[in-house]
Order: structure tokens, then C-alpha cells, then sequence
């Protein structure tokens, strides 16, 4: 009984004193942090900053160190776009094809009364009566700025004003009909790019920088380039 007891209470002992786990020795919440893939020695910590990191703004690349993987991403992506490309031109040359077929034959036109006012030969008439009076108006317009002694009164002012207007509105109207008539792919024909870009810019300085105060000389030194409609009436 004696021995039995002093066994007892030594074994209770060296359970207190030396199977007690110390906190020491415990892992902490730090140790226990899971494993980083690809062998990240210094995972982040929860505030997002490496420990041993000086700056923290490294760029971060979602291929790590996979060239291949990136080269295979960028090919996809390239490949991509060049569908979208193809997809779009073939999309407009069929686009071009029915209009071009609407506006020669007439069936399923949904303007039909505008396609017959362009196909009309006093519709070219007046376009050609207008072109040549531009072209008339422009080079008097040069001359005029050329001149140190010419001083233009209000009267003369206003007239070269309101003609400016009225060729501005000519052209605009004469590109609007054109579009109802052939198609919103006419615009993109490489033959009627001057057309749009001359209309584009009579509308931007006549119509909106001018009357807004904005000194635009240099574009309304380029709308000089109207005469170069006389290249339709060659055509």
C-alpha cells in the first residue's frame, strides 16, 4: 500500500511537472500558416506586405514564370481579335453587296422615293451646278484674304457668311441623301472618304466652333479644300 501510494504520487509529479505542454513550445498561429504553392518562403502576412519585402509593390504576373502559358494566352487573344476582324469584313462586304443591289435594282429598298431623287439626272445636275459654284466661291475667298487692300463692308461680310451657310447646307444635304439612298456603307467606300471628311469639317467650323467664339483658322483655312470636289466630277 505504502509503495503503491509513494508510485502514485511521483507519477502525478512528473505528469505536472513534465508532460505539461508549455506554451513555448506550442506552434504558434505563424508556424501553422499553410504552404504557399510553387515554394513561397515569405508568404504575406494578413496585412498584405511581405515580411521580409522592402517596398511591397512588386508586379504581380499571373503566369509566375510560365512562358509558355503566356505565350499560349497571347496567341489565343491574337487569334481572337483577328476573328472579330474577319467576322467584320466579311460582315461589311456582304452589307456593301445588298446595298449596292438595293440601290441599282429598287427591291426592298426602304426609301424607295429617295433612291429615285438620287438616281435622278437633275439630281447630278444640281450636285455639279453646286461643286462648280463652291469652287468659284473659294477662290474668291483666297484672293480676297490675299489682298492687303480689300475691306470687305457688312454687307459683303454678310453675303459671304450666308453663302458659306448655304453651300455648308448644300453638301450636308447632298451626303444625307446619298446614305438613305445607298446604305450606311457608303460612308465607309474609300472613293467617298474626301466627301465625308469636307462635309464633316464645313459642319464643325460653320456650325459649331464658330458661332461658339472658338478661333479655328487653320480649319477653316482646310475647308479651302472643297474645290477638290471637282475629282467627283471627273470621276
Amino acid at each position: 500500500m505504502v509503495f503503491a501510494a509513494a508510485a502514485v504520487t511521483a507519477a502525478v509529479r512528473g505528469s505536472a511537472n513534465g508532460s505539461r505542454p508549455s506554451l513555448e513550445s506550442a506552434d504558434s498561429p505563424a508556424e501553422r500558416r499553410p504552404r504557399v504553392p510553387g515554394g513561397n518562403k515569405n508568404p504575406p502576412h494578413a496585412g498584405g506586405e511581405d515580411e521580409n519585402s522592402d517596398s511591397g509593390t512588386e508586379d504581380y504576373n499571373i503566369f509566375g514564370d510560365d512562358a509558355a502559358a503566356q505565350a499560349s494566352w497571347m496567341s489565343a487573344a491574337s487569334a481572337k481579335s483577328a476573328s472579330w476582324a474577319a467576322r467584320w469584313r466579311r460582315y461589311l462586304a456582304r452589307s456593301s453587296k445588298e446595298h449596292a443591289r438595293r440601290f441599282r435594282t429598287g427591291a426592298k429598298h426602304p426609301f424607295p422615293i429617295v433612291r429615285r431623287i438620287v438616281r435622278h439626272t437633275a439630281f447630278e445636275t444640281i450636285v455639279t451646278a453646286v461643286i462648280t459654284a463652291n469652287t468659284i466661291f473659294v477662290g474668291y475667298q483666297a484672293n480676297a484674304a490675299a489682298s492687303a487692300a480689300y475691306k470687305p463692308g457688312p454687307l459683303a461680310e454678310l453675303v459671304l457668311a450666308s453663302a458659306e451657310h448655304v453651300f455648308t447646307a448644300a453638301f450636308l444635304i447632298d451626303l444625307v441623301l446619298r446614305v438613305i439612298a445607298c446604305g450606311w456603307t457608303w460612308l465607309l467606300a474609300s472613293e467617298n472618304y474626301l466627301d465625308t471628311f469636307l462635309v464633316f469639317l464645313g459642319v464643325l467650323v460653320g456650325w459649331i466652333l464658330s458661332p461658339a467664339g472658338i478661333q479655328v483658322d487653320i480649319l477653316r483655312k482646310l475647308t479651302a479644300l472643297r474645290t477638290l470636289r471637282l475629282l467627283r466630277l471627273a470621276r
